[in-house]
């Protein structure tokens, strides 16, 4: 699926196959930087801009593999790559993907729990799961936690309802506002028709919120 994607949000991969000994390989462009996921290690290192940009960035390339019938499927930050200048990020990792109106064998959860849409549990894939996981990564970035971790993450996306990602900004020092609190909250949404419908309608309430960043 990879070889096919074409985005400068997503990473480029130019060939697929199998070595002599029957082992399969892809070979992709060399990035230079780190993943969202380490980064989210450091204290305090987002502001509000960065955490925007990040977000819209991730929102385009869902959009371009949407656009070509592709559904990620395990959006979180270890998959999210920032390029060295820190201003360019890279969708990576398609290894979960599906092609759109594909669906897993019964009994068959692809993802990675804690980003795992609530439906994506019984198993309806759709490109909603990528927009709940996309929500659960921005939660992460504004509260410095996510959303379920202390309700038990299986049980948490299917009942329980966090507080607003500015609930912990005392404890993470990232300020968070109102307006991204709907965002988020809005994109966690139980039931996928309440959420955004499109990745590129969640870019645009992002721009839309007028935000300035500290």
């Amino acid at each position: 699926i990879g070889r096919n994607l074409r985005h400068h949000n997503l990473v480029s991969v130019s060939d697929v196959g199998l070595a002599p000994d029957g082992s399969p390989f892809f070979v992709m462009e060399l990035l230079e930087g780190t993943t969202l996921s380490h980064k989210l290690k450091v204290p305090r290192l987002h502001s509000l801009r960065e955490i925007i940009s990040i977000i819209t960035q991730v929102c385009d390339a869902l959009s371009a593999a949407h656009a070509f019938g592709v559904m990620h499927l395990d959006l979180r930050p270890e998959n999210i790559f920032l390029l060295d200048d820190s201003r360019h990020v890279r969708l990576i990792d398609f290894s979960h993907s599906l092609f759109l109106g594909d669906q897993l064998p019964k009994g068959y959860v692809t993802g990675t729990t804690g980003y795992i849409a609530p439906e994506a549990l019984s198993g309806d894939i759709n490109p909603g799961n990528d927009i709940f996981a996309l929500g659960v990564t921005m939660y992460e970035l504004l509260a410095g936690r996510v959303p379920f971790d202390h309700y038990g993450p299986l049980h948490a996306v299917l009942m329980a309802n966090p507080e607003p990602p500015s609930y912990y900004r005392a404890d993470h020092g990232v300020v968070s506002s109102a307006a991204l609190d709907d965002i988020v909250m809005q994109a966690l949404e139980k039931k996928p028709e309440k959420r955004f419908q499109t990745p590129t309608e969640m870019k645009i309430a992002l721009l839309n919120s007028r935000i300035t960043a500290s």
